[in-house]
């Protein structure tokens, strides 16, 4: 179990580093493009592929999750799952150009029909990508699946930008997609020698667990995307382009960082599913890094996001900062929701996932379009998000102690000090604010950044340490994160053998090793 531990840490580690890598290069992207686009090109596209998102998701199978979970699939599995992807997407590319002009008539903007039509071009496309490039994943291979992401994010990256200077047009952002998919195609065939042939054979086998997941699939769809039809007809493109680019900047340091987490978290969690006390540490051990690493870096884009707005899209685009600042909110209180959707997968119990954000989702959109239509604005209709987050947050939490048999003070035992901590650096950061030089200009708000992002990290750091020594200095995230220091020679051994106060830092049978 301590060499599928390892494998899990390192897969956590290269699926970080590919988040990291992608989202770093889409800010750089979205940088320079706010800086030759307006809000309204970035809505045109979004309108476009809400629609194109809604026919991505109700073909998303969860055939893939399907295939990791069985350890004992065979070549078959992997024919029928290629073939049934290929045959949605060619009648969902179908479906795109039939409803093209129903998406234009009812955004009330003709340009979105040519834009669907190409994104009809991608979900083509994307039908004859290899399905043997799920092993990266299921054999823990999870290098070969960051190079995978490199290649399509950068290369798309690359032309997106080159487009958006010769055209300076929305279509740059068309061009960048249909690349990342052209380039995806031919890696997926150059990096795994695995070829598809046609097959339904072993539909049977992978069809009832792929039944839940379009379901969990469609409500997320409605969660992430919902708002964008409410957003694009009540507030036009521009409103929308504010949204998304808002929601993405919000992204970077929360969901961005724990996706990739619990995508290489999944495979382990399957494993052990068979293991109810491993299970129930290695849950409580990735929740508890999860929530010290993320909680703070999305609170903190609270407490910094007036001055990075400033630096990274300028003053045409400080409409977005509470936006920012409201969903980086949500996005602290959806990590304290708990890895449960990978710990469902595990436990073949994937409609749980749909469920609860199904409720989510009946919530959030019918307030948000209520606030909307009422007048109250864009800034007030996004606290509907919180909202239903926070609503549901209890609830959550009940489920996984049930299935896991487990406290739900086991839970909050590994997240209060980082959320606590996380709240007392917002403060300091909001606080320290009011005493700095007003922002008029993007060089002002790198120099606000220079201040108040190592004050922020310092902040949390000091309160986190004091709060863990306070309370016995337990076994857990933090002794993790200090073993990780020590595997990558940011801290010497014997310095964090004291700072534990212990004589090892995770032994056999430990947290450690149980995920």
């Amino acid at each position: 179990m301590k060499d599928l531990g390892n494998k899990v840490a390192s897969g956590a580690a290269w699926m970080m580093g590919l988040r990291t890598f992608q989202r770093f290069m889409g800010l750089i992207s979205t940088v320079i493009l706010a800086r030759i686009l307006v809000p309204e090109d970035f809505g045109l596209v979004a309108m476009a592929f809400a629609l194109y998102a809604l026919v991505e998701t109700i073909g998303a199978f969860g055939l893939d999750l399907a295939l990791i979970r069985d350890q004992k699939a065979e070549r078959r599995h992997y024919d029928t799952a290629w073939t049934i992807k290929l045959v949605y997407q060619s009648l969902g590319a179908l479906a795109l150009i039939l409803a093209a002009p129903h998406a234009a008539a009812f955004f009330d903007d003709a340009r979105v029909e040519a834009i669907v039509y190409a994104f009809a071009l991608i979900s083509f496309l994307h039908g004859f990508e290899n399905i043997g490039i799920v092993a990266f994943r299921k054999e823990l291979t999870f290098r070969k699946e960051f190079l995978f992401g490199f290649g399509k994010k950068a290369s798309a990256v690359v032309v997106t930008i080159a487009m958006a200077f010769y055209l300076q047009s929305y279509w740059a952002l068309v061009l960048g997609s249909l690349t990342s998919a052209i380039v995806g195609l031919t890696l997926s065939y150059g990096m795994h020698p695995f070829r598809p042939r046609l097959s339904l054979s072993g539909w049977r086998d992978l069809i009832g667990f792929s039944a839940w997941v379009t379901f969990n699939n469609a409500a997320m769809y409605g969660q992430g995307r919902g708002p964008d039809w409410i957003v694009g007809r009540l507030e036009g493109a521009a409103g929308l382009g504010a949204y998304r680019v808002a929601s993405d900047i919000a992204k970077l340091p929360s969901s961005e960082l724990y996706a990739p987490i619990m995508r290489a978290v999944f495979p382990g969690f399957a494993k052990v599913s068979h293991d109810l006390p491993r299970l129930r540490r290695g849950y409580l051990l990735a929740q508890g890094m999860v929530t010290l690493l993320t909680v703070p870096a999305a609170l903190g884009m609270v407490g910094v996001a007036a001055p990075l707005i400033w630096l990274l899209l300028g003053e045409n685009w400080l409409v977005t900062i509470p936006l920012v600042q409201v969903l980086a909110i949500l996005g602290a209180t959806r990590i304290l929701h708990g890895n449960r959707f990978s710990l469902f997968m595990a436990l073949n119990k994937p409609y749980w996932v749909g469920i609860f954000v199904l409720a989510d989702v009946l919530i959030t959109l019918p307030l948000m379009a209520y606030l909307l239509w009422a007048g109250y604005g864009l800034e007030v209709a996004v606290w509907s998000k919180v909202f239903a987050s926070s609503l549901l947050l209890p609830f959550g939490v009940m489920l996984v102690s049930h299935f896991l048999q487990m406290r739900g003070q086991d839970f909050f035992a590994v997240v209060w000090r980082p959320v606590v901590a996380s709240l007392t650096m917002l403060g300091v950061l909001l606080a320290t604010g009011q005493w700095l030089p007003e922002l008029t200009s993007s060089a002002a708000g790198a120099l606000q950044l220079l201040v108040l992002i190592p004050l922020g990290i310092t902040a949390y750091a000091l309160v986190l340490l004091a709060l863990w020594f306070v309370s016995g200095r337990p076994l857990g995230a933090e002794t993790r994160a200090l073993e990780m220091a020590v595997e990558r020679k940011l801290i010497k051994r014997h310095w964090a053998l004291k700072l534990t106060g212990k004589h090892q830092l995770f032994g056999a049978g430990s947290a450690s090793s149980s995920s």
